[in-house]
């Protein structure tokens, strides 16, 4: 739907952003787009018409706000953050197995120093502490 929404968006609104992670300011538009969304609960009826419209609108503001790059990055196959959000995916799926870093990059395709330093820019953490983060969190939530 993003990659929808994206496709749509004129060429004179374009999307802005900072190069590392996502910080979303959201204002009073985006707020009322998640209300309306929310308040769909009392309207059983219009929910399988109306959600995916204001799905959309949430996603164009999202991609017009400060940090709508980080959001089209995420989407655009090929990009690094794209890339790296793949690798997250597969530490999340294999949380049970060693990571070995050579192997991450070479899935996603990148060098093993440009598969660190864009892991870190994004993630903020290295593949291994990203890892531990997920586990001990996972640990976290079953006591």
């Amino acid at each position: 739907m993003i990659r929808d929404v994206l496709a749509q968006i004129p060429t004179t609104h374009p999307v802005v952003g900072s190069h590392l992670g996502i910080k979303w300011h959201l204002d009073d538009t985006i707020m009322d787009a998640f209300d309306r969304l929310i308040r769909l609960l009392d309207y059983p009826n219009d929910i399988d018409f109306l959600s995916s419209l204001i799905q959309q609108e949430i996603y164009y503001r999202l991609l017009l706000a400060e940090q709508g790059n980080k959001l089209k990055q995420l989407v655009i196959s090929g990009s690094h953050t794209h890339r790296i959000a793949q690798a997250t995916d597969w530490i999340k799926a294999h949380l049970d197995e060693p990571i070995m870093v050579e192997s991450l990059a070479s899935r996603c395709g990148m060098s093993v120093s440009g598969f660190h330093q864009h892991f870190k820019e994004i993630t903020q953490l290295s593949p291994l502490q990203y890892q531990k983060k997920l586990t001990f969190n996972g640990s976290q939530t079953l006591n």
